[in-house]
């Protein structure tokens, strides 16, 4: 068994965050921004029932639309569809992203 959650939610925001333990997953570009370009290979932090974060070696601005194809041992791929809504610069060159869970339709 795989243990992808870490021992301590972070209870201090809106919906309960549980950390994840270096989740490699793949965020693909919708809409006006897949023009960046295609895909990308992110590390997922953290999740909860309203969203997720991750870090990700580029930024990708507030409003950017992305499907999260994430792999977890043992399990079909899973697709989480998103929307950006902070980056900020790390000082190692990635940056912190969170994104909120999108039920709607990618224009």
């Amino acid at each position: 068994m795989v243990a992808l959650f870490g021992d301590h939610p972070d209870v201090s925001r809106r919906a309960v965050r549980f950390p994840l333990r270096d989740l490699v997953a793949t965020a693909e570009f919708a809409g006006d921004a897949g023009a960046q370009d295609d895909e990308m290979e992110i590390v997922v932090r953290d999740m909860s029932l309203s969203g997720m974060g991750f870090t990700a070696t580029r930024a990708i601005k507030a409003g950017t639309h992305l499907a999260v194809r994430i792999n977890m041992p043992g399990r079909d791929e899973e697709v989480w569809r998103c929307v950006v809504v902070r980056c900020r610069a790390l000082g190692r060159g990635g940056h912190r992203i969170g994104a909120s869970f999108f039920n709607g339709v990618f224009e």
